[in-house]
């Protein structure tokens, strides 16, 4: 399971979107979508432990 309480990802001062929190358990399918440049790759990258929180 991960879980996500109140993550906020961003560049410099700027955020990408509001706190997000979640839960994701094993064997669930989840959906990220999102127009071009939301930071979709970024919180995935960051879920897989490539970028800091």
């Amino acid at each position: 399971m991960i879980t996500l309480r109140q993550l906020v990802l961003g560049y410099g001062a700027t955020p990408l979107f509001p706190p997000l929190s979640g839960q994701f358990t094993a064997g669930s399918l989840t959906a990220v979508v999102g127009v071009n440049g939301a930071g979709k790759s970024t919180l995935l990258k960051t879920l897989a432990g490539l970028l800091p929180p």
